[in-house]
């Protein structure tokens, strides 16, 4: 990215994960080992998410990793630092970010970058302006900001999640009594001016 541009992941559209998904797809197979993205920026000029859209949950980031890993650490995991997320949208939830399985691992810490250089750009560790909304452009009530299900695990450090408006921030679902539940971790975060029913709602999927 550039100083002035818009975004580095702009405008993109899919059914689930507007701009990134690792998942299952039966002409591309299931996902199985240990994978890492790393998203960060040692510049002025954060990677921003901008405007991503996904029909249904993960407006700009999607993991879906179901079952047990194998070994424990063999999991899909998205790691940002430095990075921004505005203006995403996804009907049925995640507008930034959507988890599901005990393999699905996302982290927003500054040990995701080698740099770890500290940005004073706007954008960066930024959550803003992000909607859920039905495909005909109405409020959807099924959104979230961030949406964590089955076992998968959520960490959320050093960043702002400010004027935001969907029906929740965070949504933990659990089908399985069998399997560990989702995990939501935050730390040293500032929420602020969101247009929420509630922050956190917590259901079965």
């Amino acid at each position: 990215p550039f100083v002035g541009a818009l975004g580095t992941f702009v405008g993109n559209e899919a059914a689930n994960g507007g701009a990134i998904a690792l998942a299952s797809h039966p002409d591309l197979g299931s996902p199985a080992g240990r994978s890492i993205v790393q998203l960060s920026s040692p510049i002025q000029s954060p990677q921003v998410f901008t405007g991503n859209r996904a029909h249904g949950r993960g407006g700009a980031l999607w993991i879906d990793r179901q079952g047990a890993p194998s070994p424990a650490n063999n999991v899909s995991k998205i790691c940002t630092w430095n990075v921004g997320f505005e203006g995403n949208d996804a009907r049925d939830g995640g507008s930034a970010v959507a988890l599901t399985g005990q393999g699905a691992v996302y982290q927003n810490h500054r040990d995701c970058s080698q740099t770890q250089a500290y940005c004073a750009n706007l954008s960066c560790n930024r959550f803003s302006g992000n909607v859920a909304t039905e495909d005909n452009g109405q409020p959807s009530a099924q959104g979230s900001l961030f949406d964590v299900r089955d076992s998968a695990d959520f960490q959320l450090t050093g960043a702002r999640v400010v004027q935001n408006t969907l029906p929740w921030l965070f949504r933990m679902a659990h089908s399985s009594v069998s399997e560990p539940a989702p995990t939501i971790g935050v730390d040293t975060a500032f929420i602020y001016a969101n247009t929420v029913a509630t922050l956190l709602v917590q259901c079965t999927a």
